[in-house]
């Protein structure tokens, strides 16, 4: 019986014994990951200087822009800032790589707080002109819209490819659809077919 009693003490200290070996192994691993972790936000950029990059990209100041959020985070395989901020009616969200400041995606988009109040304070209006308006409709040209496009992506329509444009009907309106790509990013732009307006924009690296 003392044997027996003996061996089941052996085997619950060697037990014993074995989780506190896993748990130090773990804590090992936890501390190790935790300062590779800190090491290589070390090299990262800081937030301000993923929002200046920001900024340069669309040629606009801090103070001109409203509602910014700059949050790091885990996306497409990489460390990226996500930036978000407003200005003169439009939304604008940013992907930057917080080691190289390369610009991963951008959007650019109608606010839509301020579209909504915008489309409930003229129904009425829109209602009552959508017979006489539908007959006076002149559309911007593909070729104008195209260019409206290309002028603000700063490229040359020659060095552009897989080019191509349609005519939609997209936020209340109609809209060019135009994608294109250039060098490894792909574009995509909508454009309001009766002024030209921007109403979205989209630029991503081409995976």
């Amino acid at each position: 019986m003392k044997d027996k009693n003996k061996l089941l003490s052996s085997l619950l200290i060697g037990a014993l014994f074995l989780i506190i070996v896993l748990l130090i192994i773990l804590l090992v691993i936890v501390i190790n990951k935790k300062d590779n972790s800190l090491i290589n936000r070390a090299n990262f950029i800081t937030r301000e200087e993923a929002l200046n990059r920001t900024l340069n990209d669309v040629n606009l100041n801090l103070e001109d822009i409203s509602e910014i959020e700059v949050e790091l985070k885990t996306k497409y395989a990489k460390d990226v800032y996500e930036i978000n901020f407003k200005y003169n009616g439009y939304e604008y969200e940013y992907y930057v790589d917080a080691k190289t400041k390369e610009i991963i995606r951008s959007f650019k988009d109608i606010d839509d707080d301020l579209n909504n109040n915008q489309s409930s304070n003229n129904q009425s209006n829109n209602q009552s002109n959508n017979q006489s308006s539908n007959n006076s409709k002149e559309y911007l040209s593909k070729d104008e819209a195209i260019n409206i496009a290309l002028n603000h992506a700063g490229i040359n329509k020659n060095d552009v490819y897989d080019l191509s444009i349609e005519l939609d009907y997209k936020y209340g309106k109609e809209v060019y659809e135009i994608d294109f790509n250039y060098q490894k990013y792909e574009y995509e732009y909508n454009i309001d077919a009766l002024n030209g307006n921007i109403i979205h924009s989209f630029k991503e690296i081409d995976f």
